[in-house]
């Protein structure tokens, strides 16, 4: 009865023992230690191990043993090694291995910028988008005219220095219904006549001014006449440019 009993234990240590060792190794870091001379320091950590000797190649290399347990196994590597990335590779006491990318050495200072690339091609053109919103009407039906006219308006008054101002002015007008764009004029006698030097010299040509009243334009010369005697009779040869005024 007790041969029958020990058989039994026997039985179920073996299939305990079995079961452990059926999950495959698994590698999840690898730390290198320089500090400890004259080799490098390689420390594996992971799972399913193995409480056996591992046999540990890096590239074609064999690597050998300091300590192992089931999440841990520090290696020693040569001194000698080059910077690099290489296979590890793993094999448990029962023949299941694993493998993991290992980097030796530190990482560089970081490197300068490249030179910026060439520009890429021209992208595929877009789209056409929707169409906008209706802009307000313009002026349109431009018309152009020349217009002969004497300045027969006049006002006065003293200036800031007590000297007395005329201003005398005549308007030319577009055709009713067109705005006033623009325009230009000469200075001459009324009677058709050129003016003197000794006329000119009391004339300033003040400029024009451009005005539309009652959906028809206007364009008014002005000329500043020094001094309290009358001037010469003026007129203006007058250039206008009218268009039709927007509904």
């Amino acid at each position: 009865m007790k041969l029958i009993s020990g058989l039994i234990i026997a039985v179920f240590a073996g299939t305990a023992g079995f079961a452990a060792v059926t999950d495959s190794p698994v590698i999840t870091s690898a730390q290198a230690d320089y500090t400890i001379k004259p080799s490098i320091t390689l420390t594996l950590q992971g799972v399913n191990l193995g409480t056996m000797p591992p046999s540990v190649v890096l590239d074609s290399m064999p690597l050998y043993v300091v300590s192992y347990t089931d999440t841990r196994v520090v290696v020693s590597v040569p001194p000698t090694q080059p910077p690099a990335s290489y296979l590890l590779t793993y094999t448990r006491s029962d023949k299941m291995e694993t493998t993991f990318v290992v980097t030796l050495g530190a990482t560089g200072p970081k490197g300068d910028p490249g030179a910026t690339g060439p520009q890429g091609p021209a992208g595929p053109i877009g789209p056409i988008g929707p169409q906008g919103p209706q802009g307000t009407s313009g002026v349109s039906g431009y018309y152009q005219t020349f217009v002969a006219h004497d300045l027969n308006e006049s006002t006065g008054g003293p200036a800031s220095d007590g000297t007395i101002q005329t201003w005398y002015f005549g308007r030319a007008s577009c055709p009713t219904g067109k705005v006033i764009l623009g325009g230009s004029h000469t200075l001459r006698r009324a009677d058709g006549q050129r003016l003197s030097f000794a006329e000119w010299s009391n004339l300033i040509p003040w400029g024009a001014r451009l005005e539309n009243l009652n959906g028809t334009g206007r364009y008014t010369p002005i000329v500043l006449i020094k001094g309290t005697g009358p001037g010469p009779s003026l007129a203006a040869e007058t250039n206008i440019v009218c268009a039709t005024a927007a509904p």
